[in-house]
C-alpha cells in the first residue's frame, strides 16, 4: 500500500511524532534544545516519506541515546 503525503500531511505527523517524543520521553529528551528536536522530528518523517526509515542514526547523529 502506498500513500501519497502532501507538506501539510509531513508536518501534522512531524507536530504529532514531538508532541508523543515531549510526553512518552519527556525525562530523556528534556535538555534537548527545542530545534533540534524539531529538526529530529521533521528529518525522521522526511526519511518516512523516502522510505529510508532510520531513527537510531538519526539519534546518533545528534548524540542522542534513548535508554
Amino acid at each position: 500500500m502506498k500513500y501519497v503525503l502532501e507538506d501539510y500531511d509531513l508536518q501534522d505527523l512531524s507536530d504529532k511524532l514531538m508532541n508523543l517524543l515531549e510526553v512518552t520521553y519527556k525525562d530523556e529528551i528534556g535538555d534537548i534544545p527545542e530545534h533540534v528536536k524539531n529538526s529530529i522530528c521533521q528529518n525522521y518523517i522526511l526519511q518516512c516519506k523516502n522510505n529510508q526509515i532510520n531513527l537510531d542514526k538519526l539519534l546518533d547523529e545528534h548524540n542522542i541515546a534513548l535508554e
